[in-house]
């Protein structure tokens, strides 16, 4: 059996795989329940499944165990230098701004990525439409290559307001251009998949990320979830 991931011959699949770290599923039931979006009321309790499965081979799986268990100590907020309140013209709030070391945000990359590429490998699995299309190979090519701060633009911010709310990577059309969207632990995540780049304003934001700094605010004053909750209907959909 070829594994979808690494393209190995006579692998072994005995291992099962999650599209998200076990961890953040079982922190989310003891939180208490998931949440849902709402653009009337914010926030509804909201039940959510766990996505998983014997997809890939056991080699790969434990290489997805070292950007797991980064993102757990990520977090919990182990990584962090400082954390200040600055102005920011793109946000037009003056938020939270927490800071890190520029390699923690490259490891961050390597976890966001991850999880986009198992999602994309479950749905595969179960005949559903790919997120990755007929370049998955490309997309993979590239996370293996590691050079993650120069192949690969991902728009982070941090959202009060959003404990316990996850969402898994679809497609989504930001600034018109082609990305994938997902939320964990309170992150939302855009990664571009567009050969286009977007434009001059968020491209400053992504330099401040790729350097180590990733704003925090509440969801309802952010601009990402303004346009998110505009069209909050798709999204209740889909869940």
């Amino acid at each position: 059996m070829i594994c979808p991931i690494c393209n190995g011959n006579n692998k072994q699949f005995t291992e099962q795989g999650h599209t998200v770290p076990k961890w953040v599923l079982l922190k989310t039931l003891t939180v208490g329940k998931n949440v849902l979006l709402d653009k009337q009321k914010g926030i509804k309790e909201r039940n959510q499944l766990q996505i998983k499965g014997i997809i890939w081979c056991n080699d790969c799986e434990r290489t997805f165990n070292e950007p797991d268990t980064f993102s757990k100590n990520f977090f919990e907020n182990k990584y962090g230098i400082e954390s200040t309140n600055e102005e920011d013209k793109y946000l037009g709030k003056k938020p939270k701004t927490s800071k890190y070391k520029s390699a923690c945000i490259e490891l961050l990359y390597n976890f966001v990525i991850s999880v986009v590429i198992r999602h994309d490998q479950y749905l595969r699995s179960k005949n559903d439409p790919s997120i990755l299309g007929p370049k998955v190979q490309d997309f993979i090519c590239k996370w293996k290559n590691g050079k993650l701060l120069e192949d690969f633009d991902i728009l982070i911010q941090k959202l009060d307001g959003l404990d316990g709310y996850i969402e898994y990577p679809f497609r989504y059309k930001y600034d018109e251009k082609n990305t994938i969207r997902l939320f964990l632990e309170s992150h939302i995540f855009i990664i571009l998949t567009d050969q286009r780049k977007f434009n001059n304003k968020i491209n400053s934001q992504l330099e401040k990320i790729k350097s180590g700094e990733i704003f925090e605010i509440h969801y309802e004053h952010s601009p990402l979830m303004t346009k998110i909750l505009e069209n909050f209907e798709e999204l209740r959909n889909r869940n």
